[in-house]
């Protein structure tokens, strides 16, 4: 069943993103994908962006479009990264979603969404540190 949700995506195997100038948000973003991936999510998308905002990863979990924005923080003396979701970037989030739910016409098809953040922080042991909210943000609701 999995398949044929995915396939109403227009699903195709995420294409890595080429390294952008600040290689610290590929590092998170990589990092992100392989957690995500680990926690039973399938990445749909990386790096969506319409005019209304960005969404780093959108994911399909359980009958459910995950939007998740993911905070990396390279040092374990920088402020708490899911904290730097503020008011601006929040609505942004919402905006790109909601552009993404109507494009795909996913409440035509009763498929569920929500935003999560994911915090990664690099730990002076050089481990990393996962902070993961789900439902960190209220999804947006389309009227058709």
């Amino acid at each position: 069943m999995l398949t044929g949700h995915l396939k109403a995506f227009g699903h195709k195997t995420p294409e890595r993103r080429k390294e952008s100038a600040t290689g610290t948000g590929y590092e998170g973003e990589n990092l992100a994908a392989a957690f995500l991936r680990a926690k039973g999510l399938t990445i749909l998308e990386r790096n969506y962006a319409c005019a209304r905002g960005e969404i780093d990863i959108i994911a399909f979990h359980r009958g459910t479009v995950v939007f998740v924005e993911v905070k990396f923080r390279a040092s374990p003396d920088a402020p708490d990264p899911v904290t730097a979701v503020g008011e601006t970037k929040q609505t942004r989030l919402k905006a790109a979603a909601a552009h993404y739910i109507a494009a795909k016409k996913l409440m035509e098809r009763n498929i569920g969404a929500r935003i999560d953040v994911l915090g990664i922080r690099k730990e002076a042991s050089g481990n990393f540190s996962y902070d993961y909210r789900t439902d960190a943000l209220e999804a947006p609701q389309i009227i058709t």
